[in-house]
């Protein structure tokens, strides 16, 4: 896959990024896969139903927005927010035989 990316990357003249800004890409990485995956690894050794841990999985990208309208100041436009609507509905249609609500909050804990 990387040889893939790398042979569009020259044939489409893409900018090779700084040692910075790979260094920068790197830690995101690391905490993507470290702090992300590891969560989600932790939940499902603690006993939480996979179909949860999809659900807010799939709320981050929601969550993200989020921040970024209040944090940052970003505009999210209608457009977006469908988007996002449509693929959280996208995800819940997935998942919706193994979420693990009983009607209250214990669901989200593991158990």
């Amino acid at each position: 896959m990387a040889a893939l990316v790398t042979a569009v990357a020259i044939a489409t003249g893409a900018r090779w990024p700084s040692r910075r800004e790979a260094f920068h890409s790197g830690v995101a990485a690391l905490m993507v896969h470290g702090l992300y995956l590891g969560g989600v690894f932790h939940a499902i050794s603690g006993g939480m139903p996979a179909g949860t841990i999809a659900m807010l999985v799939g709320l981050q990208p929601i969550v993200t927005v989020l921040i970024a309208h209040g944090w940052l100041g970003e505009r999210v436009v209608a457009r977006q927010w469908f988007g996002l609507a449509l693929g959280l509905a996208g995800v819940a249609l997935v998942v919706r035989h193994k979420l693990g609500f009983s009607g209250d909050l214990t669901g989200l804990v593991p158990q």
